[in-house]
């Protein structure tokens, strides 16, 4: 019995362990977001990114649309990447939204936070459902997110931000990577 209430406070901790080390993975590297101040002329360039009609928001539930849609088809294998891109931009929308409210704005779903306009709205998901045409979408969007980024990066003088969605470009153009081998793959099953 005492052997049981060691094991499972070493389940406890090993749980306590992999939450910090996801939490870490949120962190990028050589940069302290905590450091930032307020800045609205940088939040002014960086909103659309958080929950505009082509934002992190909308990545997020078009990969989770995307990802039952391939669940439903019995494609698994295409499904778990979807989730797991999905899951980085949530990652990237906690950065954009952390660092909205260190720059003085309150991360509201809208295209300006903190104006409440232009409210968030899911009808600008494309929701598609053929398979070809789903991962082409996907395509798409993370191809105009990296320009969009870019475009933002130019115009930012603080290097924090800067420092920051060059991160997330990056991981953008991992996304582009993965989405052309299922489409690749998915073609060459035609």
């Amino acid at each position: 019995m005492e052997d049981d209430k060691e094991y499972s406070l070493d389940l406890e901790k090993d749980k306590q362990e992999n939450i910090k080390i996801k939490k870490l993975d949120l962190i990028v590297a050589g940069v302290n977001i905590e450091e930032l101040t307020k800045d609205l002329k940088t939040a002014r360039i960086i909103s659309p990114a958080y929950a505009s009609s082509k934002s992190e928001l909308g990545a997020i539930l078009l990969y989770t649309f995307q990802y039952f849609q391939f669940s439903y088809q019995k494609r698994e294998d295409i499904a778990k990447k979807l989730e797991e891109i999905s899951i980085q931009e949530m990652t990237h929308m906690e950065w954009l939204g952390q660092m909205l409210i260190r720059l003085g704005v309150s991360p509201i779903f809208s295209k300006f936070p903190p104006l409440p306009l232009n409210f968030y709205n899911a009808r600008t998901v494309p929701y598609v459902t053929n398979p070809i045409l789903m991962i082409k979408t996907a395509i798409a969007g993370e191809q105009f997110a990296i320009k969009d980024y870019n475009n933002m990066i130019k115009l930012l003088d603080n290097k924090i931000v800067k420092t920051v969605l060059q991160e997330i470009v990056r991981q953008e153009e991992e996304h582009v990577i993965i989405l052309t081998e299922i489409l690749n793959e998915l073609q060459g099953a035609k």
